[in-house]
């Protein structure tokens, strides 16, 4: 049963990247911000570092989607971070793009990872269970 939504799961991680090397900078507007602020509220217990920029293209309810600056190791930084907020690791891909999947007993969290010229694109993406 794991298996196969851990199958769903990284299939949706794999369309959602599909056009992600072509990441547009935006102003925000109130809509924008708001729907920023409720996506981080509904991902109150997976870690975000400082500094992040959103990425509003792919932001809706199962996913978010930031740059952040490339001098942060975010691998690293999440591996330690998502422990700390009761996650377990389930399992680590990397290739293109780095792929760390978490999970909880309801939940399971992928963070995707892919490096932009001086920047990191981070996809984190949520699946109930």
């Amino acid at each position: 049963m794991k298996l196969r939504f851990l199958k769903q799961f990284l299939l949706c991680c794999a369309i959602m990247l599909v056009g992600s090397s072509c990441v547009k900078r935006a102003r925000f507007d109130d809509r924008d911000r708001l729907k920023i602020k409720i996506q981080l509220a509904r991902l109150a217990d997976v870690p975000i570092p400082l500094g992040n920029k959103p990425v509003l293209e792919y932001i809706d309810d199962n996913s978010f989607a930031y740059l952040q600056d490339e001098s942060l190791d975010l691998t690293a930084y999440y591996r330690a971070e998502m422990d700390q907020y009761g996650w377990n690791l389930f399992g680590a891909f990397e290739g293109l793009e780095q792929v760390l999947v978490f999970e909880k007993p309801h939940k399971l969290v992928s963070i995707v990872i892919r490096k932009q010229q001086d920047q990191n694109f981070v996809m984190i993406l949520t699946l109930d269970k």
